[in-house]
């Protein structure tokens, strides 16, 4: 019996989102930390708070989809465990007969 699913790539996969879940919140926590922090001492006008509000909210956002990705990549490693498992337990009931 042939296994179909390839548990390597599906791993692969969810390191490859593991990653870019670090990016983005590096990227949210001190990039665009620092770009506010810059920001806000160099905008001295009436529309740099409603600017920096905007800052705020796009961090928050990229924090979340980074999370969403970690939790992906959770999911892809979990259910490729269970198709590895089924698939290798389908292979060992094949060759009992």
């Amino acid at each position: 019996m042939e296994m179909n699913f390839n548990y390597e790539r599906a791993i692969r996969q969810a390191e490859r989102l593991e990653i870019l879940s670090v990016r983005l919140k590096r990227v949210a926590g001190q990039d665009m930390e620092r770009l506010l922090n810059v920001t806000q001492r160099a905008w001295r006008s009436d529309s740099a708070p409603s600017y920096l509000r905007k800052g705020e909210k796009t961090e928050a956002e990229i924090q979340s989809i980074a999370d969403e990705l970690k939790k992906t990549a959770g999911k892809i490693r979990a259910i490729a465990e269970r198709v590895r498992a089924a698939e290798m337990e389908a292979i060992r009931i094949a060759n009992e007969y």
